[in-house]
């Protein structure tokens, strides 16, 4: 029930609606003003409001996750980068309280959570720290560790407050979507835990509006302030006046404080004169997302005394918040911050991080700086600014971290072809040449390729298996002489000849001839007679095998067989005429060889011959061989770039 009041500061008559709320701001003198079972306290005297284009405002009513609320008050923070409002809500039915916050372009709700064991202390919050949080469930990853100080407030609030009082802060976030907020106060208070999470499309509403825009829905069209540079008195566009800190003079290279509609010199920024690459002001389509480029940075950082540089532009989509597109040596990024909870990694030392199911190993790691700043930023961003960048790169996407003392931030980027960038902004002449391979740059080379060419590699080999007939025409035992010679016998005194055999072809003959040589020779002239044709083919066999001791140490070396193919032999009768012979080449510490050996020849036929099927095997290989070795010289390429 409300209750009116006189301020205890000016006398002026306020009043408390909400039932949730101890804090109202007097309007006619500024003070918090803190009701309490007894009488009513005076906590200090609150500043003007910085003019920061509200998105909701004091008595706005609406809906919260299937809920009526009501907006009961507005509390505006200075976390060291400039105004932030959060809003004070009430549900009308169960006069439960929540805080509500924009960041980034995403609505965060929290509400009170009591403490049911200790915290870990503001000292021990750093960012990447993971961990549990007393009575609520999951686990939680510090995003960011600061401090702030009330500027102002209007309105109710649900808490004491201490206008200029510098209080510490956590944020943190888990993978299911969930955020928290550990208030720490000044020193010497009690941590206050608030736990929610990110609204999704649907669950905000005020009055009729839906405070959060449907995915795919067009970029509000903002409309640009231009006001003076205090340095030059060039006109400076402020495209996105509810969300901009900094701004750069494109003509003087000045940078500006942006607060209360007015431009504040603060440095002149050496090379800062440079245009941006693309104009800004520049709108279209990128993944399929409707942009307006704001801003521009350039980055470098050192490796092995080298310097090396980038470029980052800063481009905003009304109600999906900002994205970056970044070029590096014609290559290009699009992409989206990820809350820091929703990366899972083990320690903030390992070199792999998780992400929907995917892992991500290191690709590199080094300090980066600001170099070069034009146009406007939702931070205050300053040249020569430094942060460590980790990059975690599954091309086509990375995940990328970038850490300073009080902050990590994620993102994730995905490859975008600069032909795409340029029409999808509309942009004149030619995106930049690409030099060497990008992080994420697609592979051209697919092992789809490889895989094809080893399928059907495989696929000849089953049907040569398949469909090739073979089998034994002819057998027996090889007559050898009875002692060694170096050549067959003139007279062909030791010449045999098979029984004669028939051939359906055309096919292919195999002759093998195997034996039992030590330290021997076996050689043979043969002759492939044609009973009809008297047509002769000749042709030669020999192997051996040799054993020894050389050194202390035996060795042997050679065969116990050998064939010779015969291809295209045409149908007919057939007789194999052999003549062998054997000779002793006896080796240290080996037998003599001089007893002579035992042999066997046998006569198969087959369809095609082997040799051919190992050159069919082999070209078809070629291709995927060499398309293997093409990926892995862009991967060779790509990775010059890797230092982790």
């Amino acid at each position: 029930m409300s209750r009116e009041v006189a301020c205890p500061n000016c006398g002026g008559p306020i009043e408390f609606k909400m039932g949730s709320a101890y804090v109202l701001a007097c309007p006619w003198c500024k003070a918090a003003v803190m009701r309490t079972d007894r009488d009513l306290q005076t906590l200090g005297i609150l500043a003007d409001l910085v003019p920061t284009a509200p998105e909701l405002n004091v008595g706005d009513t609406g809906s919260l996750l299937g809920g009526e609320i009501v907006v009961g008050g507005r509390l505006q923070l200075d976390h060291g980068r400039g105004p932030w409002d959060e809003w004070y809500v009430e549900n009308t039915q169960t006069r439960q309280w929540a805080w509500l916050a924009k960041a980034q372009g995403r609505w965060y709700y929290t509400l009170p959570v009591a403490i049911s064991g200790p915290l870990p202390t503001w000292e021990q919050m750093g960012p990447g720290q993971r961990g549990s949080l007393p009575g609520v469930e999951g686990e939680w990853v510090v995003g960011e560790r600061g401090e702030s100080k009330v500027l102002g407030a209007e309105g109710e609030l649900p808490t004491p407050i201490r206008p200029g009082v510098t209080g510490r802060y956590v944020d943190l976030s888990n993978a299911a979507g969930g955020f928290a907020t550990i208030d720490y106060g000044a020193p010497g208070d009690q941590p206050q835990l608030f736990v929610g999470r990110s609204l999704n499309e649907g669950e905000f509403t005020v009055g009729t509006r839906a405070m959060i825009s449907p995915v795919g829905g067009g970029v509000e069209k903002v409309e640009a302030k231009r006001l003076r540079c205090p340095t030059c008195g060039d006109a400076v566009p402020v495209r996105l006046p509810s969300a901009t800190e900094r701004v750069t003079c494109g003509s003087c290279g000045s940078l500006h404080d942006y607060s209360n509609g007015e431009l504040k010199m603060l440095t002149q920024l050496e090379g800062s004169r440079q245009r941006s690459p693309i104009p800004l002001g520049s709108e279209g389509t990128l993944d399929g997302e409707q942009v307006m480029v704001i801003g521009f940075m350039e980055r470098a950082t050192q490796v092995d005394h080298v310097t090396y540089r980038w470029r980052e532009f800063l481009l905003h989509a009304e109600g999906k918040g900002f994205r970056w597109l970044l070029e590096d040596n014609g290559h290009f990024q699009y992409i989206r911050p990820l809350e820091t909870g929703a990366v899972q990694r083990r320690s903030k030392f390992a070199k792999t991080v998780s992400y929907q199911g995917k892992t991500y190993p290191m690709f590199s790691r080094a300090n980066a700086w600001v170099e070069t700043v034009v146009g406007e930023f939702y931070w205050k961003v300053s040249q020569g600014d430094e942060a460590e960048l980790q990059d975690f790169a599954k091309p086509p996407t990375v995940i990328s971290a970038e850490l300073t003392n009080n902050e990590l931030v994620y993102s994730r980027g995905q490859h975008i072809e600069p032909a795409d960038v340029w029409s999808g902004l509309g942009l004149q002449g030619s995106p930049p040449h690409q030099v060497g391979v990008g992080i994420i740059q697609p592979n051209p080379h697919s092992m789809k390729g490889c895989l094809v060419s080893m399928l059907a590699a495989v696929m000849l080999i089953a049907i040569a298996v398949v469909t090739s007939g073979s089998g034994t025409l002819v057998e027996g035992p090889l007559q050898l002489p009875p002692v060694s010679r170096a050549s067959p016998d003139e007279t062909g005194s030791y010449a045999s000849t098979t029984p004669p055999f028939h051939v359906d072809g055309p096919t292919v003959l195999s002759v093998e001839v195997a034996g039992t040589p030590s330290n021997q020779y076996i050689g043979a002239n043969c002759a492939l007679i044609n009973e009809a044709t008297r047509e002769v083919r000749e042709f030669y066999i020999d192997f051996g095998r040799y054993n020894g001791v050389e050194g202390g140490y035996g060795w042997s070396e050679g065969s116990s067989r050998s064939d010779v193919h015969l291809d295209r032999v045409s149908t007919g009768d057939y007789r194999l005429r052999i003549d062998p012979f054997w000779t002793a080449f006896p080796q240290p510490g080996g037998p003599a060889g001089l007893a002579p050996p035992t042999g066997s020849i046998r006569v198969s036929y087959g369809d095609r011959s082997p040799t051919c099927f190992m050159f069919a095997f082999v070209l078809l290989l070629l291709p995927g061989f060499f398309t293997f070795l093409a990926k892995s010289s862009f991967e060779t390429r790509r990775n010059e770039n890797k230092n982790a």
